[in-house]
């Protein structure tokens, strides 16, 4: 499934194994680099201290296999969480998440369920060298003094580098407009006094990450999460 032989053309550039698409040369990589991080630096100037419970997303823009899943833990300042996830494919151009869990924030401990729907954007003649998606999630936390419905909107790009390695490394980043409706309850409780109570809020969040392709089989994704706080997580994947 990903066995390529790593490869590089005339000049030594990367090459970018695109899983749903052909495979493309990356061409003006510093150009690229640079606007991945004014990216990075634009979602870390619009966030703002948030107060919702979303789950990592230890996922791609590519589609997934016909069944896969794991488990995963993230962990930050007053954070933590952990839970099992997996997707499934739904057809060439699109795949179902579902993540369930313990999240602590704030003091607060939660268990949550959630799900997410995420659509390729490129078809199979696209020149572009990164893959993308659109991703659109749902996901509610229950603790027992407060409740509270996220539902949210990104956009995932992600490329499989492929240079003098045998172990295929896949770079995933995704920023997206998330919402959460608290239902009952202080949404500051056990938080600090600048936290905003009110009934909703709306944040920009960006991930970012890499996976790691162990083996045909088996997966590593390492992630980290920016939303007005700094949150680190990891993920074992296995292929069905």
């Amino acid at each position: 499934m990903y066995s390529d032989s790593p490869c590089r053309n005339e000049r030594g550039k990367i090459t970018v194994k695109s899983k749903n698409a052909q495979t493309k040369k990356v061409a003006g990589w510093p150009a690229k680099t640079a606007l991945f991080l004014v990216v990075i630096l634009t979602a870390i100037t619009l966030a703002r201290e948030a107060v919702s419970q979303v789950f990592g997303e230890y996922t791609t823009a590519t589609i997934a296999s016909e069944g896969e899943g794991g488990i995963f833990t993230s962990f930050g300042k007053d954070q933590f969480g952990t839970g099992v996830m997996a997707r499934f494919l739904i057809n060439r151009k699109s795949d179902l998440g579902i993540k369930t869990g313990f999240d602590r924030l704030g003091g607060l401990n939660s268990i949550g369920i959630g799900s997410d729907l995420k659509y390729y954007l490129l078809g199979e003649g696209s020149s572009m060298p990164v893959d993308m998606a659109l991703d659109i999630s749902l996901a509610h936390f229950r603790s027992e003094n407060i409740s509270r419905t996220s539902a949210g909107l990104a956009l995932f790009v992600s490329g499989t580098l492929i240079a003098d390695t045998t172990i295929p490394v896949e770079p995933y980043g995704s920023l997206g407009i998330y919402t959460s409706f608290l239902h009952n309850g202080d949404p500051c409780a056990g938080l600090d006094p600048t936290c905003n109570d009110d009934d909703n809020d709306t944040e920009m969040i960006f991930h970012g990450g890499t996976r790691i392709m162990v083996s045909d089989e088996y997966q590593v994704l390492l992630e980290i999460r920016v939303d007005g706080r700094t949150t680190f997580g990891a993920a074992i994947n296995i292929i069905f």
